[in-house]
């Protein structure tokens, strides 16, 4: 399990999987991924625009399949680069961490103080897991980089620093979306049971167990559990918002209209804001869990909000099809059984009233990620769009071959990405500073930290690149 090439895995039965493959090889007109170190350093410019100030903004259409993007660097079919041997400054000691989804509480996606590989110097480690890294991000505690593989039954720590798995606990089929989540020594995680557990973060002890509404039906708790002052806040496919303590006593529920999808919820300044598959955005009460708006967005809420500066961002999805209400929480099965288009919003979290609209190509699935006043996300089958907070304004776009459920990461000006590569952007500019070859397509959100970037791929491999920052 340690560096070096990380073998194929030979089952593709899964069709999400196959799905994935196939959307990864034809965006980018691959029909071979050979080689263990998979990179470019070539800095090429994005197309970017800017527009004006009205309060909704269409981002639509997409770029036309000619508009010029960075060159895809890989080898010709049929060649291969040799294993890079790590050189000087390969990371010795990791001092900061990831804890939960998108970082923090409040879903921003960003954690300023962190660095990440600004070039890239080649693969710390590669380590191959039984299953598929889906929708499924990665954490980073003080004591390991905890992950699972979707719909596989052990949560994993592994070192950070060799790839070395330190333990792994069985705890059930898990609904692909729910990431671990770190809060004072203990991990955080959701099953497809509906059953949401705690595990000591240092030996993958089981401490306690809470059974939601959603019980033994196969998707259960598929939305990240949000941690903030002694609590934790997630909610079920039945629609149910929870709140309990750090010990596993129900401090509240609410019910919403519709499934909660893996809409994990963002926590600022005594709000949790979620979404549900009702197509509205609720801000309920840390304490009480009363409602203190809510608003309805669309059709359907899949997406995470995130809230910074007293701004809430979070995609919706609008059918157009007149089928119906949307009640299949995967967003996967939305996009292939219904026509579809998507919207991100920001709205006011004193009342919900919004500030700007910007309409894009098609349902939004991941969370947005804001940084120095810009909010960057998109639409399902990408690009990515820098979208100004303020104004929704377009400052660049970013031509990826999908975006899937892949929300970004933002650490010290560079944005990072995983999807059909892993990328470094520029957040300022759009431009491209390096990319990544995996084995297979991620839709996952990064880790970043000391000058390294996790992330796991569709095969179950998890990738630990560095770099100098």
């Amino acid at each position: 399990m340690g560096g070096g090439c990380a073998p194929p895995v030979e089952d593709m039965s899964d069709s999400k999987t196959d799905r994935r493959r196939f959307l990864a090889t034809v965006a980018m007109g691959l029909t071979s991924l050979g080689g263990c170190l998979r990179l470019s350093t070539e800095q090429t410019p994005t197309e970017g625009s800017s527009g004006g100030s009205t309060p909704t903004v269409s981002v639509s259409p997409a770029p036309s399949p000619g508009t010029p993007g960075p060159p895809d660097t890989d080898p010709p079919e049929g060649t291969e680069r040799p294993p890079t041997t790590p050189g000087p400054g390969q990371p010795t000691q990791i001092s900061g961490t990831w804890p939960q989804f998108q970082y923090d509480a409040a879903n921003s996606g960003h954690r300023p103080e962190a660095v990440g590989p600004k070039s890239l110097s080649g693969e710390l480690w590669t380590a191959t897991f039984e299953g598929e890294f889906g929708h499924d991000s990665a954490t980073l505690g003080e004591a390991g980089l905890y992950t699972k593989t979707n719909n596989r039954v052990a949560l994993l720590s592994i070192d950070p620093l060799t790839g070395e798995e330190q333990w792994r606990t069985t705890v059930g089929r898990f609904a692909g979306g729910s990431s671990p989540t770190i809060a004072d020594g203990t991990v955080y995680i959701g099953t497809s049971a509906g059953v949401v557990m705690a595990i000591a973060a240092q030996d993958g002890r089981r401490l306690w167990q809470f059974q939601t509404a959603a019980g033994q039906d196969d998707v259960g708790v598929m939305c990240s559990v949000t941690a903030q002052d002694g609590q934790l806040y997630f909610g079920d496919h039945t629609g149910v918002v929870y709140a309990l303590s750090s010990t596993g006593e129900e401090q509240w529920r609410f019910e919403t209209d519709g499934s909660i999808g893996r809409s994990t919820p963002a926590v600022a300044d005594g709000t949790v804001y979620v979404g549900s598959m009702d197509g509205r955005l609720y801000a309920l009460d840390t304490l009480s869990g009363d409602t203190q708006w809510q608003r309805q967005l669309g059709d359907a809420v899949f997406a995470s909000p995130t809230v910074v500066d007293g701004t809430v961002y979070v995609g919706s999805i609008t059918t157009t099809d007149g089928g119906g209400p949307l009640t299949n929480p995967d967003g996967d099965d939305i996009q292939e059984n219904r026509e579809t288009f998507g919207t991100i919003h920001a709205v006011s979290t004193g009342d919900g009233s919004t500030q700007w609209t910007a309409e894009v190509e098609t349902q939004v699935n991941s969370s947005v990620a804001v940084a120095d006043g810009m909010v960057f996300g998109g639409p399902r089958d990408g690009p990515l769009y820098a979208l100004d907070a303020q104004s929704g304004d377009r400052h660049w776009f970013f031509p990826t071959g999908y975006l899937q459920e892949a929300s970004p990461a933002v650490a010290d000006g560079v944005l990072y990405l995983a999807t059909d590569r892993i990328y470094a952007i520029d957040a300022a500019t759009g431009r491209e500073r390096w990319r990544y070859r995996p084995s297979n397509g991620l839709d996952t959100t990064p880790v970043v930290s000391d000058g390294m970037v996790f992330a796991g791929d569709h095969d179950g491999v998890m990738y630990a690149l560095y770099g100098p920052g």
